[in-house]
């Protein structure tokens, strides 16, 4: 038979263990020391991918450094949007690299979408 008490006796303890565990500051820095040495960031595999993307589409790399230098418009110029906030440049035909309109991020992922650019 199920016994209530002696579950939630176990249930509470560990519990709270699972509570007291971070609370002292040098036992918390020391496991974010040894998770760190031990799960070093992947940024081999992050290069690799920039790497490939750029020889992939070396026109969109090329319009998307041209891009930086074109001033942003003040707001957003999807539809009614008058967004001011996460504005970024975006290119509809990377064959005319100066060409670039202002979205938000909202309708820049969106814009992407509608022209199938995931890759």
């Amino acid at each position: 038979m199920f016994d209530k008490k002696a579950y939630m006796k176990t249930y509470n303890k560990a519990h709270y263990q699972h509570q007291t565990k971070w609370r002292n500051k040098e036992q918390l820095r020391k496991y974010g020391v040894e998770y760190r040495k031990n799960h070093p960031p992947d940024l081999e595999r992050w290069v690799i991918d920039a790497r490939e993307y750029r020889r992939k589409h070396p026109e969109r790399k090329y319009a998307q450094n041209l891009a930086r230098y074109i001033p942003l418009k003040p707001s957003c110029e999807f539809g009614n949007c008058t967004s001011t906030e996460k504005l970024e440049h975006a290119h509809l035909d990377y064959d005319y690299p100066l060409e670039v309109v202002t979205f938000c991020a909202k309708h820049h992922r969106l814009v992407d979408r509608l022209y199938g650019r995931f890759d």
